[in-house]
């Protein structure tokens, strides 16, 4: 299992960083971070048996100034908010940076805990379902 502090804290994105909204189809010479955000809404899609619109990207622009790396997919399900923050964390003891994850459903944090760094897009749309079923479940609004 991947070596991490527990929830660590997402940075924020700089006022500025514009969205884009990622397509549907995979186009020539996208970003992977486009291929990743759709993948997340594909698997989810999956998961719930609907289709969902693919997400807004937005990523700080770290290549072009200081600040950090991070980048945000926001996405709706039902009518249900789903933040999907993406970026590098330095766990306590370690030199290097890692990659993070942190989910957010109707601004609430939901816990997310890597299994591995395979298949990254499947395990948050997993643990967004299973959030949004939990709350449909223990009667919230779903």
């Amino acid at each position: 299992m991947p070596h991490q502090n527990d929830d660590p804290v997402p940075p924020k994105l700089e006022p500025d960083t514009p969205a884009q909204q990622i397509s549907a189809e995979p186009q020539p010479a996208e970003y992977g971070a486009h291929t990743f955000g759709r993948l997340i809404t594909t698997r989810l899609g999956w998961m719930l048996g609907t289709r969902i619109t693919p997400p807004l990207y937005r990523g700080n622009p770290f290549d072009h100034r200081p600040c950090p790396r991070a980048q945000t997919y926001t996405l709706t399900v039902g009518y249900r908010s789903v933040l999907v923050t993406a970026f590098e964390h330095t766990p306590t003891g370690l030199r290097d940076s890692l990659p993070a994850y942190a989910i957010s459903i109707d601004g609430e944090r939901v816990p997310f805990r890597l299994a591995g760094y395979r298949h990254v897009e499947w395990q948050i749309a997993r643990t967004i379902w299973l959030a949004l079923n939990n709350s449909t479940s223990a009667g919230g609004a779903g």
